[in-house]
Formats: C-alpha cells, sequence, structure tokens
C-alpha cells in the first residue's frame, strides 16, 4: 500500500512537476525513511520555487540527518528570515543545533538562550543547560533545568508524556550538577 502511494506520488510530480507535488512526494519518502530520494525530491521543489518554505524545511530535516550542518544551517536560515515563527520553533531549534555542532559554544549558548526566550522546549532548555554547565555556570544551568521541570509539570498530562525523556535526562543533569 505504501509503495503504491509513493509511486502515485511520483508519477503526480512528475507529471505535474510543481513544487508542491515535489514536497509531498519528498515528505511521504521522509516518512518512509526513503532520505536520500526524498532530499532530492525537495532539492527539484526548490529548483522551480527557491523559496519555498516546505521544501526548504524537508530538505534541512534530511541534512541534518545525513550531518550536512552548514547546508541545514543555510536553510532554516533562509525559513527564519521569510518567517520566524514557520514550525512554531522547531526550525528555530534545528537552526540552534547546527550552531552546536559548527560554532562555538559560547556562540551556541547565546543563540540557545535567545530561541528559549521564544520557544519553551524541553530540547532546547536541556541543550542550553548542558552548555551552561560546560562552561561552569552551575547556577544558570540549574535555573534552566527547574524552569524545564517546572513547564513540563504544569502542562497537561498528554503533552508531559511526550517529554518524560527530557524531564528524566534534566534530572540526572541537576544530580551531576555541583551544588553551588
Amino acid at each position: 500500500f505504501r509503495q503504491r502511494r509513493l509511486n502515485e506520488l511520483e508519477t503526480a510530480a512528475m507529471q505535474i512537476g510543481n513544487p508542491y507535488q515535489f514536497v509531498r512526494w519528498g515528505d511521504a519518502l521522509k516518512d518512509a525513511g526513503v532520505n536520500q530520494k526524498s532530499l532530492e525530491a525537495y532539492q527539484q521543489a526548490l529548483a522551480k520555487e527557491p523559496d519555498n518554505l516546505q521544501a526548504l524545511w524537508g530538505a534541512a530535516q534530511i541534512e541534518m540527518k545525513f550531518k550536512d550542518f552548514e547546508t541545514a544551517q543555510q536553510r532554516c536560515k533562509q525559513i527564519l528570515e521569510a518567517d520566524p515563527e514557520y514550525k512554531f520553533g522547531d526550525v528555530s531549534l534545528m537552526y540552534c543545533k547546527t550552531v552546536c555542532e559548527l560554532d562555538s559554544a559560547e556562540q551556541a549558548r547565546q543563540e540557545l538562550a535567545r530561541h528559549a526566550k521564544r520557544w519553551r522546549q524541553p530540547e532546547a532548555l536541556y541543550l542550553l543547560a548542558s552548555l551552561e554547565a560546560e562552561a561552569g555556570d552551575h547556577q544558570a544551568a540549574r535555573k534552566t533545568l527547574q524552569g524545564m521541570l517546572l513547564d513540563i509539570n504544569a502542562s497537561p498530562r498528554g503533552i508531559a508524556r511526550k517529554f518524560v525523556r527530557w524531564k528524566s535526562k534534566a534530572r540526572r543533569l541537576l544530580k551531576r550538577l555541583p551544588r553551588s
């Protein structure tokens, strides 16, 4: 069934040829775990419409999987310039992750702090706290982690359940932080 759907989407992309069709095909390929072909579909969409946010986002996600951080960072930057709210902070978080990989720890820390002011995602807060701890700012790391735990505990049960992993990671990091 899935292969038939992929074939239908590929046929539509090749016959109709507009960016929307290539993005739909790329999304389906990404969901099926066919990453290289998915990236190619997004690139075909971008060749036709270089500022297509859906294609940029899809390509950036695949490039992160392939550890092509520079290209993913450029795509995220392009998306954020066009629409800072796109995907409710997911693009901003991915941009922060590329900064963590490519730039200095201090620059990554600043970028994550900026991100966390707007988007209180547990993953971003945990990354920020980790960088603060590495920099020796244990008090700031502790405050960030405690704030994250409060956010998770205050959220509805269904949402809090999604963040159990980050909650346990935060608790472990809190235990390892020296008391100051």
